[in-house]
């Protein structure tokens, strides 16, 4: 299950019956991360997996709207945008272009001091 791209909707559900979508990310349980999809994004998005990495795409238009990818700290290239990192890993982007879902939405799982 660990390997299954997801994404997740968190929805906030009224007495009234109404619902409303509070958030929706894409969530990385082996690599220990997640990106936060913008609301007017809202059930738009897929996930490509990719080598060491992944891209969220729109399905309307095949568009890349976000893309991680992961490398060892010791074969970093600093040409890249450095996303995050831990102890081990980093966490980059190699795309150029400013997409629309930005940077910033990317986060690490909140981890004790070992990771």
């Amino acid at each position: 299950m660990a390997e299954i791209p997801f994404i997740y909707t968190y929805s906030d559900y009224r007495i009234d019956r109404s619902k409303q979508i509070i958030e929706e990310r894409y969530t990385d349980n082996c690599k220990k991360f997640y990106i936060t999809i913008p609301p007017k994004l809202y059930g738009k998005v897929t996930v490509k997996k990719l080598d060491n990495g992944v891209s969220l795409i729109s399905n309307l238009d095949e568009k890349t709207l976000f893309k991680v990818k992961w490398i060892n700290k010791e074969s970093y290239v600093a040409s890249n945008t450095k996303l995050k990192e831990t102890k081990d890993t980093v966490f980059y982007t190699d795309t150029k272009e400013d997409l629309s879902i930005p940077n910033d939405n990317f986060h690490l799982f909140q981890m004790n001091s070992e990771y």
